[in-house]
């Protein structure tokens, strides 16, 4: 259970970096969702998803 709300609160972070403010930072984002480590969750993040939460956020910030 745990496990798939971890999974349900990185889907959101990944959603709302991809539609970051540009004045969102990665911590921020994280820390709205309930994470309250950076470094765990950045593991976490690149752990599901592969790529790094700030890569994510500045791949939208290029691209928006």
């Amino acid at each position: 259970m745990s496990r798939r709300i971890r999974d349900r609160r990185l889907n959101a972070c990944y959603r709302e970096l991809t539609r970051a403010r540009p004045t969102d930072t990665v911590a921020e984002v994280a820390f709205r969702w309930g994470f309250t480590d950076a470094g765990h969750f950045g593991r976490a993040f690149k752990q599901s998803y592969g790529v790094t939460p700030s890569s994510v956020l500045t791949h939208a910030r290029s691209t928006g």
